[in-house]
């Protein structure tokens, strides 16, 4: 197996809402793919959901999808209106609904032709908005999303968590099994659930010969004994004084897409005593689009001949309640409020709002590349409220560092996350 697979999976669960007088759009033709600038509003939002969720999962490992999670999200948004799609498009940077449209469907061609003329990856994302058979759904709605939307027993929890179930481990080729419980989803009236599976080969593959074993310091008092994959190579590299990090680009076959490793800068000074100081949470605090992508533009990497140590690892993230957490954070509360909720762009029925904010995500890193999945749903229901520098760098992770797979043409962030112990290999789910 030559993959490093990452894998995501996003549900919203929905119930009812007010009126609501045509359809965004006429046209709901495909159109091509959409400048860097209608993008980089994802890079955004995922690092600011990114920032809140460190403030609960910074003491454990983290991997989730930036894109997945923003997928769920556009879809339940073009099922809102009022002040629940005014606050909707601030924290996702987009400017209304056809734009949004354009954006989603761009993006959908895109990674559509990306598997048809990149073999060496796969990349498949695929959406589903289920609703309730009962329920009396927009025919623009209909229109729009043909091929997303699926009407179904949804009063029956058992089944509507199987449909669901069943549509993730198929895109995620199994590596996610399931994201929803009947539980999750009684009452459910709709659900929206994206998921997204990737595997890249890496473009310089590392040895099993030259792995080696190397400690990891977990924290000032903990250090493991981990098994480092060690390669000398020329790969792109710098320092970003913005992000507090310096910076390491491993490339995919194809290098269009390509994993981003950030080792925190040293503490400038010591501690006070009985003070700790946290690097990884000092570099995390400065992670905001503009400076990551001004950090990892190939104009601000240098061509440098480094030596890499990177320890194996894979594990899973399973983010339940502190979803929702995060996305209030980021300005998304009307949508969890059953007297506030505006999702009446779906269906007339009133008190729709959502119950439930669920992502899993997994990661394996190994010699060959990566492979990994991810799901995201929400769920709504009726319920009461080498050029001119010769020497070699060293890039040893062997501290805690953060990582992101990113699609350097659309500057998507398909997977992004952290380790604080390569040994941790439980699943962490809060």
């Amino acid at each position: 197996m030559w993959s490093w697979p990452t894998i995501t999976a996003a549900l919203l669960l929905l119930s009812p809402g007010k009126s609501f007088q045509q359809c965004f759009t006429t046209n709901a033709s495909s159109p091509g793919i959409v400048s860097e600038a209608e993008l980089s509003g994802i890079t955004d939002f995922g690092l600011d959901v990114y920032r809140h969720l460190f403030s609960d999962f910074g003491a454990r490992n983290l991997v989730y999808s930036p894109y997945s999670l923003w997928n769920v999200l556009v879809l339940t948004y073009f099922g809102t209106q009022g002040n629940t799609q005014a606050q909707m498009e601030a924290a996702l940077r987009i400017r209304d609904k056809v734009s949004a449209h354009e954006i989603k469907k761009g993006l959908d061609n895109w990674y559509a032709l990306l598997q048809e003329s990149h073999p060496g990856y796969y990349f498949s994302v695929a959406n589903r908005i289920y609703f309730d058979i009962l329920l009396n759904v927009r025919p623009c709605i209909r229109n729009i999303f043909p091929e997303e939307l699926q009407l179904a027993y949804l009063f029956n929890a058992k089944s509507t968590a199987r449909y669901i179930n069943d549509f993730v481990a198929k895109v995620t080729n199994g590596l996610i099994e399931e994201i929803a419980s009947p539980e999750d989803v009684r009452d459910s009236q709709v659900v929206v659930v994206n998921a997204a599976a990737f595997v890249g080969r890496w473009k310089y593959e590392f040895q099993a010969q030259n792995n080696s074993k190397m400690l990891f310091q977990v924290s000032p008092d903990l250090s493991v004994s981990v098994t480092v994959m060690r390669q000398l190579g020329v790969f792109r590299y710098g320092e970003s004084d913005d992000l507090g990090a310096r910076i390491l680009e491993l490339p995919y076959t194809g290098e269009q897409i390509s994993m981003f490793l950030f080792l925190p800068h040293p503490p400038q000074r010591s501690p006070p005593a009985g003070e700790g100081e946290d690097p990884l949470a000092n570099m995390i605090r400065n992670f905001d689009g503009r400076s990551l992508r001004e950090a990892i533009e190939a104009r601000n990497l240098d061509l440098r001949e480094v030596d890499v140590a990177l320890p194996k690892f894979n594990f899973s993230t399973e983010i339940g309640h502190h979803l929702e957490k995060a996305l209030k954070g980021v300005g998304i509360i009307d949508l969890f409020d059953a007297d506030r909720a505006n999702l009446t762009a779906f269906t007339m029925k009133r008190g729709l709002k959502v119950t439930q904010a669920l992502h899993k995500a997994f990661l394996d890193v190994n010699e060959e590349g990566t492979e990994a999945a991810a799901a995201s749903a929400v769920v709504v229901s009726f319920r009461s409220a080498v050029g001119a520098q010769d020497q070699s760098v060293s890039f040893h992770l062997t501290e805690p560092f953060a990582f992101l797979v990113y699609d350097k043409d659309t500057r998507n962030p398909l997977f992004a996350g952290h380790v604080r112990n390569p040994l941790d290999l439980q699943k962490t789910a809060l």
